[in-house]
């Protein structure tokens, strides 16, 4: 056995404890602190213009920092026009038309849900509260907005410009439909098509996608790959040509089309990428069913995903999900129950919550304290020196401690505390070796070899348990299995 080591890894711990502070209400991360990207014609994936979790989070922006950024935006008006910063309208309660044709309704049912209407709102609000009925993101919203009547920061727009804002209803080969006029429909009708439920362009399937107005252009075969850039170029069928991409603020030639590629040039401006690649969402996924126990929601995985971008270590990010506030929770629980036989109390997680927060518990020592306390002892252990250590040796070492062994440890325990006698066979080699096969197991779903077992639970030693947890979620191996357990869909 080793000696004690119950401050193993204690700056490891310490230095993602401060960290963890700042998580303690959950896992959160500021969906409206994103930042702008710079791009280049390269960068633009046409079969991926843009994200399902981009597309489809709702929460990105509240109706006050909509109506911030529009201002922010916005220049000086001009005498006599009216800005969207400074636009309103009454709205009333609206759905879509239940109007049906040969028996069948003319428009899908339940894409979005009843807008509530109200006096006098502001255009901020209008593409807040759609935005909310629809399921979909406001940035998104905001940027169609720009790229299809230049509304963001005109400072000179006409009836004419809102009658048409989203460019809805509008297209290129033809007048635009009068049933879809107005600001507020235009800002309804052109977020359900965001979220439509049928696209005119399958995903994971090549389509011929034409680069113009202009049959003559030709096509580009494009295999979309989800049902938020399926949406786009159902609601503008035209994918941007190379000269198109070469000039990304300006024009291209006679062949080049605009509607996408200011999509995603105006997005990745102000809001920073459309894209959060799949492996990284994949991660998110399996990190969040093997910390939490559950799936992330479309926000958790759009916010996670959003941090992945800033490419921190995939270590850093598996500490920030095993020090949340939701994990610490669970896994207190489950600490209670497995060795104190017993739930735990509200009082008992939030006691034990609050040491783990202000560091007063290293997250690695929890395991510690409940072994070495006196209600183990008692109602757990049998109350004797023999039963405590015969039962420490069956939770932490999962076998019967031989004659020696009991006469060994009752013989140091008459000499020391139950604490520091839980901590040493807790933190024994033998229990380093079980721990790191047993994170093989669970995380990587495969036996450890030999060398790797060793390796491990060495690591586990100079580190603490968590900190190599980190270590195994952040490695290539885990990244690998997670795209494997969460392939793309196209959904």
């Amino acid at each position: 056995m080793q000696a004690n080591r119950v401050a193993r890894g204690t700056r490891r711990t310490i230095a993602l404890l401060t960290g963890a502070i700042l998580l303690a209400a959950g896992l959160a991360v500021s969906a409206e602190a994103t930042t702008a990207s710079a791009v280049t014609g390269n960068d633009f994936q046409p079969g991926n213009i843009i994200s399902n979790v981009v597309m489809f989070n709702k929460s990105t922006m509240t109706a006050a920092s909509i109506e911030a950024f529009l201002v922010t935006k916005g220049g000086t008006c001009a005498s006599g026009h009216t800005c969207i910063k400074n636009y309103h309208q009454d709205t009333t309660d609206y759905v879509v038309p239940t109007t049906k044709v040969g028996g069948a309704f003319k428009y899908t049912q339940g894409v979005c849900s009843t807008y509530k209407g109200a006096k006098n709102q502001s255009a901020a609000q209008i593409i807040f509260e759609v935005a909310q009925v629809c399921g979909v993101n406001p940035q998104a919203i905001i940027v169609t907005l720009q790229k299809e009547q230049g509304l963001i920061t005109g400072t000179a727009p006409t009836s004419l410009t809102y009658r048409k804002a989203m460019g809805y209803g509008c297209p290129d080969t033809a007048s635009c439909n009068q049933d879809f006029y107005g600001f507020f429909k235009q800002v309804y009708w052109g977020a359900r098509a965001m979220i439509r439920p049928v696209s005119n362009y399958k995903p994971l399937v090549k389509s011929a996608i034409h680069y113009s107005p202009n049959v003559k252009c030709g096509t580009r075969s494009i295999t979309v790959t989800n049902k938020a850039t399926s949406n786009l170029y159902t609601y503008t069928p035209y994918t941007p040509n190379k000269a198109a991409l070469s000039n990304l603020s300006g024009s291209g030639d006679g062949c080049s089309s605009y509607g996408n590629r200011n999509f995603w040039r105006y997005f990745n401006s102000w809001f920073g990428s459309t894209v959060i690649p799949q492996p990284d969402i994949a991660f998110v996924q399996a990190d969040f069913q093997d910390a939490l126990g559950r799936s992330p929601s479309s926000t958790d995985e759009y916010n996670q995903g959003k941090y992945l971008l800033a490419k921190p270590s995939r270590s850093d990010f598996a500490a920030k999900i095993f020090r949340s506030s939701e994990y610490r929770k669970k896994w207190i629980a489950a600490q209670y129950l497995s060795i104190l036989k017993r739930p735990a109390t509200s009082a008992d997680v939030t006691a034990r919550l609050g040491q783990l927060v202000s560091g007063k518990l290293l997250q690695d020592n929890l395991t510690v304290a409940l072994l070495g306390s006196s209600e183990f002892y008692t109602k757990v252990a049998g109350g004797t020196p023999s039963s405590f250590i015969t039962t420490l040796y069956e939770y932490a070492l999962g076998r019967e401690p031989s004659v020696t062994n009991v006469t060994t440890w009752v013989a140091r325990l008459a000499k020391s505390t139950r604490a520091k006698i839980a901590a040493s066979i807790w933190n024994s080699t033998e229990n380093d070796g079980r721990l790191a096969t047993a994170m093989y197991a669970t995380y990587l779903a495969r036996p450890a070899a030999l060398t790797e077992q060793a390796y491990m639970g060495n690591y586990i030693a100079q580190h603490g348990y968590f900190a190599t947890l980190d270590h195994v979620i952040g490695s290539s191996e885990y990244f690998r299995g997670a795209t494997n357990r969460f392939p793309v869909t196209g959904q």
